[in-house]
């Protein structure tokens, strides 16, 4: 793979990255104000549900990076590497999503 490849490459995978970080940040805030409103449906869920639904959500959130770095890449390496530059975008993004759309945490 040539060089300008390999650039193009971790550019697709940056804006895949951002846009994830940035759309899972949206989709928790809107799941912890759903859940913590009083009188919404859904704020009857016990602590045990809320915890199974955020590991299902970061489940799923591991298995989509998961499969683009695997799509990326053409051996486990190029893979591993995709998978750590996703998450770390992915990770840096959300928490920043997190700060600048609900000012928290």
């Amino acid at each position: 793979m040539t060089s300008s490849q390999t650039w193009r490459r971790l550019g697709w995978l940056f804006i895949y990255a951002a846009a994830m970080g940035l759309f899972e940040a949206i989709c928790v805030i809107y799941l912890r104000r759903l859940l913590a409103s009083p009188g919404a449906q859904a704020a009857a869920l016990e602590v045990f549900d809320r915890t199974r639904i955020e590991a299902i959500r970061e489940a799923c959130t591991l298995a989509m990076i998961l499969a683009v770095a695997w799509i990326s890449g053409n051996n486990l390496r190029s893979r591993s590497a995709s998978f750590f530059f996703i998450f770390g975008v992915w990770d840096v993004l959300y928490y920043a999503g997190l700060k600048w759309l609900a000012d928290w945490p």
